[in-house]
């Protein structure tokens, strides 16, 4: 599982010293939406490369916080960098980016009637992490995340659904593969 204090530690680690002490200084005092906003704002400012990997990682804390919808077409313009080895993570969802039926990559009846947006692939395993999104009433999607979903383009038997608390069991899943735990089973899922 990602560790969450060293992935604020690493990212802030990027930005000059000054920066990465406002950026960590948030976080200790409970501000973390400030804090990521501050984070993205001064990587992109101050044209600081990252790599996808993570790009990846600064969008599901962004997510955590509730703050990537807001702070999603910011994360796209911050300049790429050079990963050093092949990125395990890449940031894939783009703003015409079709959801996916959520029947359609399996996941049993948790997903039925929800739309499943792919966002983080990692490309060496094949494996995409999405948001599942209820459709709301004027047709838009919700702004809150429903579920986590891990598959396997093309085999929905292997499909992972994880509720919103397990965003980073799901990251790490993805990066990692399984974790050895015992599968998620949700209320109502016969499979």
């Amino acid at each position: 599982m990602v560790d969450e204090g060293d992935l604020w530690r690493r990212l802030a680690g990027l930005l000059p010293p000054a920066d990465t002490e406002s950026v960590l200084e948030c976080r200790e005092i409970g501000e973390q939406e400030a804090g990521i906003h501050l984070l993205v704002s001064r990587l992109f400012d101050q044209c600081v490369p990252i790599g996808e990997t993570a790009r990846a990682e600064l969008a599901m804390l962004a997510e955590v916080w509730g703050v990537r919808e807001e702070l999603a077409p910011d994360l796209t313009r911050i300049a790429s960098g050079p990963e050093g080895e092949p990125s395990p993570l890449e940031l894939i969802e783009t703003a015409d980016m079709e959801p996916l039926r959520g029947a359609s990559v399996g996941g049993g009846k948790a997903l039925d009637g929800l739309l499943v947006v792919p966002w983080i692939a990692c490309p060496s395993r094949i494996r995409v992490l999405a948001r599942a999104h209820r459709l709301e009433w004027w047709g838009g999607l919700s702004w809150l995340t429903a579920y986590y979903v891990l598959f396997t383009p093309g085999d929905p038997a292997h499909t992972r659904v994880f509720e919103t608390d397990a965003a980073w069991e799901a990251l790490g899943e993805l990066r990692y593969g399984p974790s050895g735990g015992e599968e998620a089973v949700l209320e109502g899922d016969d499979e």
